[in-house]
């Protein structure tokens, strides 16, 4: 082989070298460009029983971090609490539904959303949607922001060149309050046979004969109706609560299943700690009612808003007496 057939091949490689880049380059934008009808996120769509994190990030409201654990989604700043299981069917249905159905137009995606040079502020001009598996390792990451009075949704890839329309998404997702499941505990008038405290005790026929004219009671039944929670703290990480006397009394419900409510009052913050028990001999669906929900107040404490709080905390005080 001569000196110049070295030039030659030097030369080729060479080219290839700077031209490979390039065309590399040229053909991921032209893949970018023709995604129309893919699932916008398909490399999740394609993991889906391996999807065990979810990190979703918003100027406004920061970072909600959700991951699977025994394949129950939970809360990571919620104190690993429960998600709400109707926002993580949400969830699912877009990655599983969301399709790409158009290139956005450059001007229109430079003032809804993001230009080339602003991916490193992404979570400010939308929201940020990164999902992982089981591993840890990322599947997809995109920002979606919604059109003004529209029901579309458009979206970009991290790093990617282009903005495109996609056929669904998920209202509200990067707003802490739709992962909480909502209420805590919602009990009916006419579920409740019983309210008693270690005083007194309020009987299902004097909650008929007096709930619209005793304001007290009439109160009560309406919050317990609808119990709101503000924030959610493991047992193990607040010694101060469990250091404190509770108030506490209980609703018993036709069926025999019991619902022990200990109210704690740190300060200013009232803290709610709920327990299922059951009379001597409940329904026959009561102990596997109780296996099956215990797990969602055991571990926790749930702080209260300051009007159930005080409410809840001083009822034993205010139990009717009955003649």
């Amino acid at each position: 082989m001569n000196k110049k057939h070295i030039f030659i091949i030097v030369g080729f490689v060479l080219l290839s070298m700077i031209l490979l880049p390039v065309g590399y380059r040229f053909y991921k934008q032209y893949k970018e460009q023709n995604l129309r009808g893919e699932y916008a996120f398909s490399t999740t769509r394609q993991n889906i029983r391996r999807l065990a994190g979810v990190e979703i990030n918003s100027a406004e409201n920061g970072t909600v971090s959700l991951r699977k654990k025994d394949s129950v989604w939970h809360f990571v700043q919620a104190s690993d609490y429960f998600a709400n299981s109707e926002a993580v069917a949400e969830l699912y249905k877009m990655i599983n539904t969301a399709v790409i159905s158009s290139v956005v137009p450059a001007d229109f995606a430079k003032q809804k959303l993001l230009t080339e040079n602003e991916t490193k502020n992404a979570a400010q001009r939308g929201v940020e949607i990164k999902t992982y598996d089981s591993d840890g390792v990322l599947l997809d990451s995109a920002v979606i922001s919604k059109q003004d009075k529209s029901d579309q949704y458009i979206l970009r890839y991290e790093g990617g060149h282009y903005t495109y329309l996609i056929s669904s998404g998920f209202e509200a997702m990067e707003k802490p309050q739709t992962w909480v499941p909502y209420p805590l505990l919602s009990v009916l008038p006419e579920h409740i046979l019983q309210i008693k405290s270690a005083e007194r005790s309020i009987s299902a026929a004097y909650i008929r004969q007096n709930a619209t004219r005793n304001l007290f009671l009439q109160n009560l039944l309406m919050n317990l109706q609808f119990v709101e929670y503000d924030g959610i703290i493991k047992k193990t990480d607040a010694p101060e609560v469990q250091n404190l006397v509770p108030r506490h009394w209980q609703i018993v419900t036709p069926v025999g299943l019991i619902y022990d409510l200990n109210i704690y009052k740190d300060s200013l913050i009232y803290w709610l700690e709920i327990g299922l028990s059951s009379v001597k001999i409940p329904h026959k669906e009561v102990p596997e009612f109780i296996q099956n929900n215990q797990r969602y107040f055991d571990q926790w404490f749930f702080m209260l808003n300051d009007l159930q709080g005080e409410l809840f905390y001083e009822a034993p005080d205010y139990f009717p007496q009955e003649s």
